[in-house]
């Protein structure tokens, strides 16, 4: 399965923070679910939006806009990140990334099992958490 992940940072603060993090987290994830296939899903396309000191792209840390597009078998969603919450603290901005990718799996199991397909949503979160340990292995 191919993952998509885009970043939207709200304010410079971020760059050193939540940038590094994002780069090693995506790249982690794509090298893992290139491995794996998913019935009724080739690809999954994620937004990350970051709020920051200049753009707040949502008003709370949530998933937003989950399209499910069953021609394409490709699934796109929007996740928000508050910074406030978080206090740009790298560690902290990675658990809750994170979190927010594994709270993702349910939204994407309930959108295929309209389209009539059956995720193997326990796969994909151990996938997401797997990211996860080698993401925080090395940001450390």
């Amino acid at each position: 399965m191919e993952i998509h992940i885009n970043g939207r940072m709200g304010g410079p603060e971020l760059r050193e923070s939540v940038q590094p993090v994002m780069i090693i987290y995506r790249r982690n994830l794509k090298h893992i679910f290139s491995k794996i296939e998913f019935n009724g899903l080739n690809v999954a396309d994620y937004t990350v939006y970051v709020n920051g000191s200049i753009t707040e792209y949502y008003k709370a840390d949530g998933i937003y806009k989950p399209i499910y597009k069953k021609a394409k078998k490709e699934i796109s969603l929007d996740l928000c990140i508050n910074t406030s919450d978080i206090n740009l603290s790298t560690i902290l901005f990675m658990n809750q990334l994170s979190n927010k990718f594994t709270e993702s799996v349910e939204i994407i199991s309930g959108k295929l099992k309209a389209a009539g397909f059956q995720l193997d949503a326990e796969q994909m979160k151990s996938n997401f958490d797997h990211a996860h340990s080698l993401t925080l292995q090395a940001i450390n």
